[in-house]
């Protein structure tokens, strides 16, 4: 391994060991195991789907719609959503000045 690679093998477990990287891991698995919101995003992207099935009956496929963004809406706002969205944005900042660099 050439100093290179060993370098940014320490940046990346650097990275690894920042608190608000810990966080966005522990978001993300509990998004994975919360059967609430697994239910919430499958509900909402069937309900997405299914807005086909009424492209003939407008009533129904306003109704549809409706529900669609209401459940859409919901999982958008759902805490594991938002926090996951913050500490996303707090570590693209952090990486940021690395782009930067490339540009």
């Amino acid at each position: 391994m050439d100093n290179l690679e060993k370098e940014i093998e320490e940046l990346i477990e650097e990275f690894q060991n920042l608190e608000v990287y810990k966080q966005y891991i522990a978001i993300r698995n509990q998004e994975k195991n919360n059967l609430e919101f697994l239910k919430l995003k499958e509900d909402a992207r069937i309900a997405k789907q299914e807005i086909r099935k009424y492209v003939s009956d407008s009533a129904k496929l306003k109704e549809q719609i409706d529900k669609a963004k209401n459940l859409e809406e919901e999982y958008s706002n759902h805490p594991l959503i938002i926090n996951e969205k913050v500490y996303k944005e707090e570590l693209l900042e952090l990486i940021d000045p690395l782009f930067d660099m490339l540009k």
